[in-house]
């Protein structure tokens, strides 16, 4: 019959508890002197035979006992404090390099730089001279100057005429009294009529209709006339509106009152600066005009006389300024 190993180990600390009961009291009689020589050799005895127990004979192995299902597993105790941080460990080696990423998007513009120091002045370049010679020129700086003059050109035409520089114009008078009783009304307008003219001497200027200047060629004019009024009406003032007309319109701006009173005479005498267009169809045309509030006032023509020459009832010069 087998004894089981949990009993088998029960029995062996009984034994031993025993015979170190034994060993303890053969050595208090040991040292009392009490049967030394027995005390001793019963000591030995126990304690060989406490050794015995303790290593004993291997027995026979028992029989297998019967396997008891395992118990559930324990709840998982709490973490222990987190331990000190050990020593940093050698470096590793580099790894490969990655990938290259993608390019990031552009950053703003820095601000500019201080200005730098001015830099030494460059070494004076090449002359024309000298920058003739490296083009495989030969020769002195004298026939370098007579390379620049090129061959003589062919003639030009002829210029205009000094005479025609002076510009275009033209003079006019009148051999006629205009106006008076039963031929102007009062308050009507009308034109100063030019009769006669220099024709010898006239140039891009002339009378069209009596009174209105025509002109060939663009520019800016100016108009100049002398008028001879007579008013005969007695003890009374009237007055005489001139004034400047183009292509039939009245130029705004452009009328003067001339007073006159009682019987007698009156010159009215000024100028106006007159811009001439041309098109396809001619140039811009102008006259002089005038009106009274009375008809007893005239443009009086007076014949000549052994003392001086005829005096025209007007007088009227035109000459190009621009």
């Amino acid at each position: 019959m087998s004894i089981p190993d949990g009993l088998r180990a029960y029995v062996i600390y009984a034994i031993s508890l025993l015979a170190l009961a034994v060993a303890v009291a053969a050595l208090l009689l040991s040292a009392t002197g009490l049967g030394s020589e027995t005390a001793d050799r019963q000591l030995k005895e126990c304690i060989g035979l406490i050794g015995d127990i303790q290593q004993g004979n291997a027995g026979p192995q028992g029989e297998q006992g019967e396997q008891v299902e395992q118990g559930e597993t324990g709840a998982t105790g709490s973490d222990g404090e987190q331990g000190p941080t050990g020593p940093q460990g050698e470096q590793g080696a580099t790894g490969e390099q990655g990938a290259t990423g993608e390019q990031g998007e552009q950053g703003k513009q820095g601000e500019p730089g201080v200005a730098g120091a001015t830099g030494p002045t460059g070494a004076c370049g090449l002359s024309a001279y000298e920058i003739w010679l490296s083009l495989g020129n030969v020769g002195t700086e004298e026939a370098f100057l007579k390379s620049l003059v090129g061959p003589k050109g062919d003639q030009g035409a002829p210029g205009l005429d000094g005479a025609t520089m002076i510009g275009d114009s033209g003079s006019f008078w009148d051999t006629t009294t205009q106006g008076g009783v039963g031929v102007y009304s009062p308050n009507t307008p009308y034109p100063m009529l030019l009769s006669e003219s220099d024709t010898e001497n006239n140039r891009g200027v002339s009378i069209t209709n009596g009174s209105q200047f025509t002109f060939t060629n663009p520019g800016v004019y100016n108009i100049a006339f002398s008028a001879q009024f007579l008013h005969s009406k007695e003890n009374a003032t009237n007055y005489v509106s001139i004034w400047l007309r183009k292509n039939g319109d009245d130029v705004p701006d452009s009328a003067t009152d001339v007073v006159l009173s009682r019987n007698a005479r009156y010159v009215a005498a000024w100028n106006f600066f007159a811009p001439v267009s041309c098109d396809e169809s001619g140039c811009d045309q102008y006259q002089l005009m005038w009106s009274s509030d009375t008809d007893q006032i005239t443009m009086i023509y007076v014949p000549a006389n052994a003392v001086r020459p005829a005096i025209p009832s007007l007088i009227a010069t035109v000459n190009q300024v621009k």
